[in-house]
């Protein structure tokens, strides 16, 4: 029996059920275990990944030497074999172990196409798979331990935030050398013949630059367009909800892909998200996204077909034109009166809504003139599921314009006019009751139009979100994600820790729902009778009973 309290007992608790729970370790279990004979003996998956979760809690770290810290002055001898990570010795694992453990995982699950460790490179498929299983235990850890059943928003927002490693990219000179020789581990052919000790120096040299950025590609950002280059990508998600409201659910991330800076597709990283989300929480939701998405056009065409709202923000090139469908002009994936004023047709990038928290003076600007644009807009009578049947925005009950070859104009209307109208039967939008738009000439279309206020709303709601999300994520008074870039090669181990550190937050605001709300919400009610949301008196508790417990 332990007779001295475990400090921090209430975290260490949250922690192993946390992953417990997730299944995480199973997963990682099965791609490690090939390796080192009595390894999982004194180091188990589940135990590594508690042991990492707790220190994060406790330290902000995940640092071998601060994992040693937690085992020998927080858990000691009782913790230890509480959690299972006692040698065959009974002793808790060296510092040595620790490491080991970090390096197998990298050995086995490396995915990155430069060996950063020294070891030879891996065949495309080969890579392709070890992704696949680390995006599997980073998600289930995120959000396999969720029960079933919790109350979620209906909007869920998608984004990529950067974390480059700020140094020098690699010379221009190196870059080309190294790609002449087609080298897999940043050594040119002339090194290979130095001293082990001093390939891998110049290995270590190389890899932190060129890590994710194509030998160094450079990745500017605002704060430092010179000096930094690519590292890791963050896809984030967050749901939201589409509406406030006095009483919102909690807010979680229920997806994370961590990639390299550069090399990859937003389009198919957002629908492989929103697949496995919808699979893990069925419901109906929004999509929302910014620009950096939208590249793909394809990927307007499978939302649409998941039969439910999204809002896509698009590229500066996508807000031109794209000619005319019987005589209607395609902008922005909505239909114009073919004598829209040119001025009018492009209302240019949608604005920030803010600026260091005051009102931007440009997104009203903007929203001006998306609501004159909009007058011309033609109005839809009907939606297909492979397009849009339109009407002459100047045909009745609810005409925005007032247009000649649609009848008189009366001045006593406070409609516009359109000026110029193309020549009588020219095109079909201005003689028939309705045309009908295919999205393979319009494929932009949104459900809800571009520009449009209930667009705007949702979108500005999603970029909230994530904002939100973004700033817990990266701000040095939450998770700081920032620190795990810079200081290591390993970017299957990065991508479980920060797996870990989102899984925290998410149990954050969980818990937070939770204790203000299990009063008033029966499923709050229920939960707080679960040790994984808790109080940390009664988790604290619960885990004294379990020391105390005989074997």
């Amino acid at each position: 029996m332990r007779t001295a309290p475990i400090p921090y007992a209430a975290e260490l608790v949250y922690c192993r059920e946390l992953v417990r729970r997730s299944g995480a370790a199973a997963l990682l279990e099965r791609g490690i275990r090939r390796h080192a004979q009595g390894l999982h003996r004194s180091v188990s998956a589940e135990g590594w990944l508690t042991l990492i979760t707790c220190t994060l809690s406790v330290y902000g770290s995940s640092r071998p030497r601060d994992l040693h810290r937690v085992l020998n002055q927080l858990l000691g001898q009782d913790g230890c074999a509480w959690l299972g990570l006692l040698d065959r010795d009974g002793a808790p694992p060296s510092l040595e172990r620790l490491r080991y453990m970090t390096r197998i995982v990298e050995e086995r699950l490396g995915f990155d196409a430069l060996r950063p460790s020294g070891g030879a490179s891996v065949s495309a498929q080969e890579r392709l798979h070890r992704e696949r299983r680390v995006r599997d235990i980073v998600n289930a850890l995120v959000v396999g331990w969720i029960p079933a059943g919790l109350p979620l928003g209906d909007l869920i927002v998608f984004d990529a935030t950067a974390h480059e490693t700020p140094a020098r990219p690699l010379s221009g000179d190196l870059r080309r050398q190294l790609l002449a020789e087609e080298s897999t581990d940043l050594l040119l052919r002339s090194e290979q013949s130095l001293p082990a000790e001093d390939r891998r120096r110049l290995q270590r040299q190389r890899s932190h630059r060129a890590l994710g950025g194509r030998w160094g590609h450079a990745t500017p950002t605002n704060a430092q367009p010179k000096e930094t280059i690519g590292g890791l990508h963050l896809h984030t998600s967050v749901v939201g909800v589409t509406r406030p409201g006095a009483d919102p659910p909690p807010s979680i991330i229920p997806a994370l892909y961590v990639t390299a800076a550069a090399g990859y597709s937003a389009a198919q990283i957002l629908t492989d998200m929103l697949a496995r989300i919808e699979r893990r929480f069925p419901g109906t939701y929004t999509v929302g996204a910014d620009r950096d998405y939208s590249k793909s056009v394809d990927l307007f065409g499978r939302l649409r077909a998941r039969g439910q709202p999204f809002v896509l923000d698009l590229r500066a090139d996508q807000l031109e034109g794209r000619g005319a469908h019987r005589g209607g002009l395609l902008f922005q994936g909505n239909v114009l009166c073919p004598a829209t004023p040119e001025h009018l047709r492009n209302p240019g990038p949608r604005p920030a809504a803010r600026e260091q928290g005051q009102p931007n003076p440009a997104k009203a600007i903007w929203d001006g003139r998306v609501v004159e644009q909009s007058r011309y807009r033609a109005h839809i009578r009907s939606v297909r599921h492979d397009g849009v049947n339109v009407a002459c925005p100047a045909l009745s009950p609810s005409p925005t314009v007032q247009c000649p070859l649609r009848g008189p104009v009366n001045g006593r209307r406070k409609l516009p006019v359109v000026v110029d109208p193309p020549g009588a039967g020219r095109h079909a939008i201005c003689t028939q009751k309705t045309i009908f738009v295919p999205d393979e000439v319009n494929p932009l279309r949104q459900s809800m139009p571009w520009g449009r206020a209930d667009w705007d709303r949702s979108y500005g709601r999603a970029r909230a979100a994530i904002e939100g999300v973004h700033g817990e994520l990266k701000h040095a008074d939450g998770r700081q994600l920032q620190r795990w870039v810079t200081s290591t090669t390993f970017v299957s181990v990065i991508s479980i820790v920060i797996g870990l550190d989102v899984a925290l937050l998410n149990l954050q605001h969980i818990r937070a729902w939770v204790e203000t709300h299990r009063d008033t919400d029966p499923f709050a009610r229920q939960l707080s009778g679960d040790i994984l949301f808790a109080p940390p008196e009664q988790a604290h508790e619960w885990l004294q009973q379990q020391l105390a417990a005989p074997n």
